[in-house]
């Protein structure tokens, strides 16, 4: 029984020093990934390029592009391909089903032109594109022509700041970089929408938004052979209970976590995309040896079996990038950069909101079994002055801004006007919940609504 228990022992808790792979699984193809293809061209300052007209009209129902095919050739598309996707039926989730009072692209529901390539007959881009701006909303949308001749499942777009170059705060609300999917077919447009809600008073002159088109394919993929791994374990210096001893999952969750670290990179790429469930199955049957001696003993250990893994393999090819300087007086050298001066984004805060929290219990003897600790959550005087912060350029357009507390728990926030917000000094939560954030809601005259969230900091 000592053998046995020393066993589970090191076995739940081991920490492997030295590791040997013999993998039985066949190579998988594997295929070189080339560099994103840059998609710009330079359009030269004060030329007659259609593409600077910063008073174009993108509201129509076609879009004339074109674009430059993989032999150099300028093109111009048929068909589906010169709809504007706001347009198109098929889009009907996303652009308002094709009825023209529905689709949300008008300027005069905040939309603006940032820039667009939508090329020439004798000067073209890759893959057109068009960057629009609602600065009601602060949202951003990307669409870009889709001409590459591609088996690709779906495809991604997505959007961060120049690598090295200077930033603005647009994505204190969300992700540095940012990911939209589409799925379309060649001759189509790709849709992505970005949030950019974060307003900056001061955005640096060269900082720039870059774009990257991806292509991605994915297929199933079926793997089986032996597996062999040997090395030192040692149990933690840690007490354990008997129902830990007998604990198979987490025994199965210590060995998976070690796999990807043993073998070569085919197969690391094979077990990365696995559900868990799958190699855990695979991996009840693995042990084969086990020694050990000393006091404080190490453990020679030696796990052999074989395995079957199914999954799915993704390839991701990048088709195409191109960046867009946020101002119009950046120094551009007749790259993109907007062609109209856009007042990026809608709200921003200054520091986390201050709440205090004070525990207390009512009964006076904290050791009372009856006696349930009570916490208090409160604010001081003028807590929320010069934390909250919206763009001057949109803010006569907002007609009510609301303010409220964020409760674990509860599905809804009470929202409150935001003098009534800042008047108050206790916060009122229920007992066994917690405050976790600060939310805030704006609503424009046109009946866009915006919300976001402000952090908290307890005190």
């Amino acid at each position: 029984m000592k053998k046995l228990s020393l066993f589970l022992l090191a076995i739940l808790f081991f920490a492997c020093e030295e590791q040997d792979i013999t993998n039985g699984l066949q190579p998988l193809p594997t295929q070189e990934v080339p560099l994103p293809i840059t998609n710009s061209r330079i359009i030269p300052p004060g030329s007659n390029d259609p593409n600077l007209n910063a008073n174009w009209n993108w509201e129509g129902s076609e879009w004339t592009v074109w674009f430059r095919n993989v032999s150099g050739t300028i093109s111009n598309p048929n068909g589906i391909g010169s709809v504007n996707p706001f347009y198109d039926i098929s889009a009907v989730s996303i652009f308002g089903n094709a009825d023209p009072s529905q689709i949300d692209i008008r300027a005069s529901d905040g939309w603006m032109l940032v820039a667009r390539d939508f090329g020439t007959p004798t000067a073209a881009p890759r893959l057109p594109w068009i960057m629009l701006y609602n600065k009601y909303r602060g949202l951003l949308r990307v669409c870009v022509f889709k001409t590459s001749e591609l088996s690709d499942s779906h495809q991604t777009l997505t959007l961060s700041f120049d690598s090295g170059g200077p930033t603005a705060e647009s994505f204190i609300f969300t992700e540095t970089q940012q990911l939209a999917y589409s799925e379309v077919g060649n001759q189509q447009w790709m849709v992505g929408e970005f949030n950019m809600q974060g307003y900056d008073p001061s955005i640096a002159q060269q900082a720039r938004l870059q774009v990257v088109i991806h292509g991605v394919e994915e297929t199933l993929t079926y793997q089986e052979g032996g597996i062999t791994l040997t090395g030192v374990a040692q149990p933690k210096p840690k007490p354990l209970g008997v129902s830990n001893l007998f604990d198979m999952a987490s025994y199965s969750s210590k060995l998976y976590d070690k796999l990807p670290d043993f073998g070569n990179s085919t197969f690391k790429n094979v077990v990365k995309d696995l559900r868990k469930p799958e190699l855990l199955e695979a991996a009840g049957g693995f042990i084969k040896s086990f020694t050990g001696s000393g006091k404080y003993p190490t453990y020679n250990i030696s796990l052999a079996g074989s395995i079957s893994l199914t999954g799915t393999m993704t390839q991701t090819d990048p088709i195409g990038s191109f960046g867009v300087y946020l101002r119009t007086d950046a120094n551009n050298s007749g790259q993109y950069k907007a062609i109209n001066s856009i007042p990026w984004g809608v709200m921003n805060y200054t520091e986390a909101v201050k709440v205090y929290v004070e525990e207390s219990y009512p009964c006076d003897d904290e050791d009372d079994y009856y006696c349930r600790e009570e916490i208090d959550y409160y604010t001081k005087s003028g807590f929320f002055d010069n934390i909250l912060t919206i763009n001057p350029a949109i803010a006569s357009n907002i007609v009510n801004t609301e303010v409220g507390w964020i409760i674990s728990g509860p599905k809804r926030v009470n929202f409150m006007s935001i003098n009534t917000f800042k008047n108050g000094t206790r916060v009122p939560v229920p007992h066994g919940y917690n405050v976790v954030g600060v939310a805030v809601r704006l609503t424009y005259r046109n009946g866009d609504v915006v919300y976001n969230r402000i952090p908290i900091r307890l005190i």
